[in-house]
């Protein structure tokens, strides 16, 4: 073991999702923090300090606990979703789109994110309030581009 952390005494951590990710660090250094994602913000934890820094705060908060938290591989963009709510954010034009307004759904089930062509897909059952299969496939530097890759 390297180091421990309790993260259970630590405020913070409150609501905090399940869905984490070591953050990028130089080719010669060890990683040292942590990316986090609750419902108010994406924030970090270096793990050797116990400092916590705030990435990006939502505005307005996710409406619970993010089940789902995805990124590009440069960290620069992410996906933040729980069932009912999810929230798409671009770090370096400090932007951010509630997907679930922008493409009228709910019942998110899941996100993942595809390196080759740089586009997040976003799987839920419900859109207009219709029970269906509806995968959309949006691009990470913008989610206003868009396409249904199923409607069932």
């Amino acid at each position: 073991m390297f180091t421990r952390v309790l993260i259970r005494d630590m405020p913070d951590f409150d609501r905090v999702g399940m869905k984490y990710f070591f953050k990028n660090s130089k080719i010669d250094e060890d990683p040292d923090t942590i990316i986090f994602a609750k419902m108010e913000c994406i924030f970090e934890l270096n793990f050797i300090t116990q400092n916590i820094d705030i990435i990006h705060k939502f505005d307005p908060p996710l409406l619970s606990q993010p089940d789902y938290f995805v990124s590009n591989p440069e960290q620069r963009r992410f996906v933040i979703a729980s069932t009912d709510d999810g929230i798409w954010v671009d770090l370096d034009q400090d932007r951010e789109v509630d997907l679930d307004r922008l493409y009228k759904i709910r019942n998110i089930l899941d996100i993942i994110y595809d390196t080759e062509t740089k586009e997040f897909y976003m799987l839920s059952n419900r859109r207009y309030g219709k029970i269906g299969f509806f995968l959309v496939k949006f691009k990470a530097d913008d989610p206003k581009k868009y396409n249904y890759m199923t409607m069932i």
